[in-house]
Order: structure tokens, then sequence, then C-alpha cells
């Protein structure tokens, strides 16, 4: 009756305990100290398992020795088994086992165990220990069992939600951190009420005061759209009023805020419909603008560099021809003029010479790209049958088929369209294989915000490590001696497809033929 009476107690502690305690660490030290109590245990702590490793949040010792944030192999503790088997374990004597000799026994001077585990969803995430300096009764601990196992069940939920907390308040941390590293803030915009919920940064980009959590309403997103410029207004606008009903994708626009600074932002809106708000994403990019337009200057002024210089060489190679066809024509008139070697000589000249003026030629070209601002619309039909038209020596030379499916009409840069197609498909036609006939496939698919184009041949291929130099300008990678060209064409399709907001690629295999991909943005 006497046990029965103390059980009695314990269980209203239990309950006493969990009303009036409201802090975490006080609530466990509270629990710890009744398990220690039931069983006339010296210590008792709690801990939790990640890993191979066990950390202690909160104990209770006689010596003090054992503090919270303490961590430990979790091999060298008295709960390992406990870990293994997910079931209670007690030893009234250590020194009979192989526990004895453990690190995690000496500690603590223990004699005897009771180690029960924090169970979660049928997974341990941690232990209740109960440590004593003497041999234990074993008949205590069986009849004050199921008070231990309920207050091991009631410190599990507690270290769940210390689990979750922490995981949370990391992830919160996390995303803090990369929302001032890329200047980012995001917001919910909700569909049936004025309220508005965002992140502290949202005022910070728009420079406006913030507001008090659980006080947002629309006016904030007033606020905010009253900094827009005059000229970006209706854009905003009419992405806001789409947002209401589809997602919308990325888009730019500046705002002004104090002393007439202007900052570039790009917002992206998602529509979650289902759980009735708007989802949106800004960053301030006014940065990236400003090395955009930096190396927009800078590219220009190498461009026009390359053109001015391209363009100045080409008297002075006019110079040198015309003496090379005035020695030709002297000495085809006297024989005895020039011996073997030097009429050889005079060869390599005019053969150099040659070369120079389709490098110069080329190079001119690819200055000249992105020059027309106008985009047209282009019928691509056309297009490749013009090319094709001009390409008929060349296809008779090499018996080649060439295959184009039906092609779109798109806004482009014509003249850059053209060259784009005429390079891919002159160096289809140049880079065959002895005894196979060329057989090119053009092909187009469409996408949402894209055209997909492919040019496929059946020619020597490209071996892997050649798939990203072969897009850089004056790179050859077959003897000049095998094949003709200037290095520059695939230099020229990369640069246009990049005009067009575009990407290009190439899957290939040495002596497979190639696929050349690319992407013209709607």
């Amino acid at each position: 009756m006497k046990n029965e009476a103390r059980q009695q107690n314990g269980y209203e502690k239990l309950v006493e305990i969990y009303l009036n305690h409201h802090k975490e660490g006080e609530l466990l030290l509270e629990y710890i100290e009744l398990a220690k109590k039931a069983i006339n245990f010296e210590n008792g702590f709690i801990s939790y398992i990640e890993d191979q490793y066990y950390e202690v949040i909160q104990s209770s010792t006689l010596n003090n020795k054992l503090k919270s944030g303490a961590v430990f192999k979790t091999c060298d503790t008295l709960c390992e088994e406990v870990v293994i088997n997910g079931k209670p374990i007690y030893h009234c004597k250590l020194i009979d086992t192989p526990l004895y000799n453990l690190p995690g026994r000496a500690y603590l001077d223990t004699e005897s165990v009771i180690g029960l585990p924090l169970v979660v969803e049928g997974e341990i995430w941690g232990t209740l220990t109960l440590c004593s300096t003497s041999e234990s009764d074993e008949d205590l601990y069986l009849n004050n069992k199921n008070f231990l196992d309920l207050i091991s069940m009631m410190v599990a939920k507690i270290i769940q939600n210390h689990k979750l907390r922490n995981k949370l308040k990391a992830s919160e941390n996390l995303l803090k951190m990369g929302e001032e590293f890329l200047e980012i803030a995001t917001y919910k915009r909700f569909l049936n009420n004025d309220q508005v919920e965002s992140t502290s940064s949202f005022f910070d980009i728009f420079n406006i005061p913030p507001i008090e959590e659980g006080k947002m309403t629309t006016a904030v997103a007033n606020m905010a759209m009253s900094k827009v410029i005059d000229a970006d207004k209706l854009l905003v606008q009419e992405r806001y009023e789409r947002s209401k009903t589809e997602d919308v994708p990325a888009f730019e626009y500046r705002i002004a805020i104090a002393n007439n600074k202007v900052k570039w932002l790009r917002h992206k809106l998602k529509y979650v419909g289902e759980s009735g708000y708007v989802l949106g994403v800004i960053q301030d990019i006014s940065d990236l603008k400003q090395t955009e337009l930096k190396l927009k200057s800078k590219n220009e002024e190498l461009e026009q560099f390359a053109y001015a210089t391209a363009h100045d060489l080409q008297e002075p190679l006019r110079t040198i021809t015309g003496f090379i066809d005035v020695l030709e024509k002297k000495t085809s008139e006297n024989s005895r003029a020039l011996g073997g070697e030097e009429r050889q000589y005079l060869n390599f000249i005019k053969s150099a010479a040659t070369r120079m003026k389709n490098q110069i030629d080329g190079l001119l070209d690819h200055s000249r790209i992105g020059r027309r601002k106008e985009k047209l619309s282009i019928n691509i039909n056309l297009l490749l049958s013009d090319i094709v038209e001009d390409l008929q020596q060349k296809i008779k030379e090499t018996s080649a088929i060439i295959d184009i499916a039906d092609m779109p009409i798109i806004k482009g840069y014509k003249m850059e369209m053209r060259l784009l197609f005429l390079n891919l498909l002159t160096n289809a036609l140049k880079f065959s294989r002895r005894g196979i006939d060329p057989h090119i496939q053009v092909r187009c698919k469409e996408e949402d915000v894209q055209w997909v184009f492919s040019v496929k041949d059946n020619g020597l291929g490209i071996a892997d490590e050649h798939k990203e130099r072969i897009f850089k300008i004056f790179i050859r990678l077959k003897p000049r001696e095998d094949y003709e060209g200037t290095g520059i064409g695939l230099a020229q399709v990369k640069k246009i497809v990049d005009l067009h907001n575009g990407d290009v690629q190439v899957d290939s295999k040495l002596g497979s033929g190639s696929t050349f991909r690319f992407t013209i943005k709607k």
C-alpha cells in the first residue's frame, strides 16, 4: 500500500509539473528529478542522438560533471545498447557486465543504470539515463517501470519539439543569410483579404519604414508600387493583375528611392490559388545591372577596336596581294625570272595572304554581329532555302543530302540568323567522312518560351575534350592543309545565339557525327 501511495503521488506530481512549467529546460530537469526520486538514483540526464554522437541536453548529477552541451561517442556510453535495440535496459550490478569497462561508466562512478529510449514516430531520438553509484533494487525498478516509461514518453515529445525547433531555426538563419547575400525579399499577398506577409528585407529593398508583424496590409504593396518609375509602372501593374490567376515569369523594372537613386529589381510571382495567396520573390539586381552595363560598354569598345583593326588591315593586304599579282604576271612572261624554289616561295606568300584576307573578312563579320538592334519576322524556311541555293556547288561536289523539316517564322536578327545557319551547314558539309555522303538534318521544336533548333550530320564528329573549345574564336581542330577555314565560324554561331538570349551546345562522338542544338527566345 505504501508503494502504491508513493506511485500515486508520483503521477500527481507529473501532472503538476506538466501544468506549471513552460520553459523547456526547467521541465526536463523536473522530469529527471522525479524519475531519480522514484528509484532512489543520484544521477540522471537526457540526451539525443545525432549520427554516432550522443549530446546531453539536460542533466542532474551529484558532482555536476555532466553538463548540457557535452558530446560523447555513443559507443563509449552505457546507452549504446538502448540505441541499437530500441528497448529499455536495466543493470543492477554493472560490475557483472561488459559495460563496466566503458568510459561512460567510470565518468560518473556508476554501479547500476537504467536507460530508457526516447521514441518519436518509431525512431529513437535520444535516451533518458538514470545512474546510481551503488547497486540497486530490481523490485523497486519493476514496480516503477510503467511510471518511468510514462516520463520517457513525455520527455520524448519535448525532445521532438526541441529538435524540430532547432532545425527550423537553422533553416530560418540559412534563409536569412541567403536573402541578405542575394539581396532577396519574399512575401505573400492574400487574395481573399487585405493581408500581406513579408520578410524584413522587403522594407530594405523598397526603402520604406518597417511595419509591425501581423499589421501589414496591401497598403504596403501600394507604398512599394509608388516607388516604381513612371516608365515601368504599366509593366508592373499588368504583371500584378496577371498574378491573381496565373504564375508570372521573372520580369525586371526600376524603382526610385532617396536622393534620386534608381534600383533595378527582378520580380517573380507564383499563383498559389488552392491556398488563397500569391507568392512573390524580389531581388535587388542593381549591382548586376551596373556590371552588365560596364561589360556591354567594354564589349562594344572591343568590337569597335576589332572592326577598326580589321578594316585598317585590308589596305596593306590589298597592296601585298596587288604586288604578288604583278610579280606573277612579270614572271609568267619571263620564265627565267624566277627559279623553281623562288616560285614556290611566291606561292607560299600568296596562299598566306589569301588566308589572312579570309580571316580579316571573318573578323569583320564577327564584329558586325548584333549591330542591327531591330528584330524582324524571319521565315526560316525561306532563309534556309536561300542558303541551300548558295551552297549548291558544294552540295553537288559532296553528293550531300540536306533534309530540312518545316520551319517556323520567328522574331530575330535576319543577317545574323542567316550567318548562323550558313556556318553550321558549311561545317557539316566540310567535315564529312571520306567515302560517306554527307546527310544533314535540320529540325525545330517549339517550347513555351523558345524555339529549339538542331543541325545533325553524319560527319567526323568531335572528341569530348574539344566540345567547349570549338566555340572560341580562331580555334581549329583539323589541320589547315586538310580542311580550309578561319576558325571563326562556330564563335560566330555562339555570339549570334547569345544575342538572341539562347544557348548552344553540341552532342557528338568522334567518328559518329555531331548534332548542334541551339535555342532562340520567342
